[in-house]
């Protein structure tokens, strides 16, 4: 579930996000939104949430309207800098949305994708007045839990958005139970599962995809599906830096499946021994199960991983000039 604050101005939803962050032992990316007044004109700029990067104008507001708009910051630094985070870190921040980025598709497009999944947490702040596309599903989405804040309340909330997000004492449970090596013991997420859903266009066909000549869901579409799924189920308990990947499947393609229809995978964690995980997949049309297995991934560090597999070419390539 993505958490969003709403409220009035200058009611402490910033600081709420800053004070919840502080105590998570857990990372952190996403955007900040700042901004500077001179003559009454109030300049609005977008930086990441570490300070690493701008801040870059996206927008003036005269007189509480948006005056200017600049649409290509958010598209080409917010996209950018949402990516990233959603890529390295376990809760993306997105600090704030109102209708200054009402023009910026690209970026509204990003975070509606980041919103259908169920990781990483977005944890943001919704403007009262923001009456944009992106707000509205942002207020609508059921993936959402928003957050009313005033001064009642600003202070109990730390600890209870601490508790939706899935934290215990401050620590969140991902980082519990630390095995050997600095991974975490998974035993414990046993029976965690998850299902995602999908629907079935051209290019996931088997024609499209070159392993058979229907326009139906394609085996290796459905088994890559599977695998995903597999893989958002356990990627919030891993440690920074940590990665599963696949290593065998087993898989019966039970039947067809026609372009349009929405495919429904759904991935439980059966076995843990060690680094090994193995799961119990399933996928479904709206009509009947339509494939069913088992499926397993290894926990690796993804740098030495990456780094390991980047020798084998080297490796060629010196093979090749000698």
């Amino acid at each position: 579930m993505h958490i969003f604050l709403t409220g009035e101005k200058h009611i402490g939803k910033s600081t709420l996000i800053a004070r919840v962050l502080k105590g998570m032992a857990c990372t952190a990316g996403g955007i900040l939104s700042v901004s500077s007044i001179a003559n009454g004109v109030r300049s609005v700029y977008l930086k990441s949430l570490d300070g690493s990067y701008g801040p870059v104008l996206c927008g003036v507001c005269e007189n509480c309207h948006v005056t200017r708009r600049c649409p290509e910051a958010f598209d080409a630094v917010g996209t950018s800098l949402l990516l990233k985070a959603a890529k390295e870190a376990h809760v993306v921040v997105i600090d704030e949305i109102g209708n200054i980025e009402r023009d910026a598709f690209k970026y509204s497009q990003c975070v509606e994708d980041l919103l259908s999944r169920p990781f990483p947490v977005v944890f943001g702040v919704l403007q009262d007045m923001a009456d944009s596309y992106l707000a509205e599903k942002i207020r609508t989405s059921a993936n959402v839990r928003m957050y009313r804040v005033d001064a009642s309340n600003r202070d109990s909330l730390v600890n209870e958005i601490a508790k939706e997000l899935g934290y215990l004492n401050g620590m969140p449970r991902r980082f519990c139970n630390k095995g050997e090596n600095g991974l975490n013991d998974l035993t414990d997420k046993k029976g965690t599962q998850l299902t995602l859903e999908d629907t079935v266009t051209k290019d996931k066909t088997a024609q499209s995809m070159k392993s058979g000549e229907v326009n139906v869901l394609s085996t290796p579409y459905m088994i890559a599906f599977m695998e995903y799924t597999a893989t958002e189920c356990v990627r919030p308990f891993l440690e920074p830096g940590y990665v599963t990947v696949g290593t065998m499947v087993n898989i019966e393609h039970l039947a067809a499946t026609p372009v349009g229809m929405i495919v429904k995978c759904t991935a439980k964690l059966k076995e843990v021994e060690g680094r090994k995980l193995t799961f119990e997949v399933e996928a479904w049309d709206q009509k009947e199960k339509i494939g069913q297995g088992t499926h397993q991934r290894f926990v690796v560090n993804a740098a030495r991983f990456e780094q390991k597999t980047a020798g084998k070419l080297q490796q060629l390539q010196g093979m090749q000039m000698s």
